[in-house]
């Protein structure tokens, strides 16, 4: 099933949520190209990149891919004990910019990004 199936079949071309996380991160890059930008839209999503593991080789791609649909990213380079593994993006289109503003950040680990969000 491809995507446009899955929208047909959702019935509805806007998702709150998505997080592309599969094996090996190419993979995860290739399933980020088949998504058809321009009949869905995304309100939040996360995207697993392993840059410690691959270096740019999905992390600048799937940045490209992103941004050039329109979406911001809010968190970059989320780590888990010092591993870069991904990003976090929202479609300004979807969320309101103070919601996108609190929780904008780089470089840093999972439990800060959510945990001090909280306290803002």
């Amino acid at each position: 099933m491809d995507s446009n199936e899955v929208i047909d079949l959702v019935g509805t071309t806007s998702i709150d949520y998505l997080s592309l996380d599969l094996e090996p991160p190419d993979v995860t890059l290739e399933c980020l190209k088949t998504i058809p930008f321009d009949r869905v839209r995304l309100s939040v999503i996360t995207f697993e990149h392993d840059a410690y593991r691959v270096g740019e080789n999905v992390r600048t791609p799937s940045r490209e891919i992103f941004e050039s649909n329109g979406y911001i990213r809010i968190c970059s380079d989320v780590s888990v004990n010092g591993y870069v593994f991904e990003d976090w993006y929202c479609d300004p289109d979807q969320v309101a910019p103070e919601r996108i503003e609190a929780i904008k950040t780089k470089d840093r680990e999972w439990k800060e990004v959510i945990f001090d969000s909280v306290d803002r």
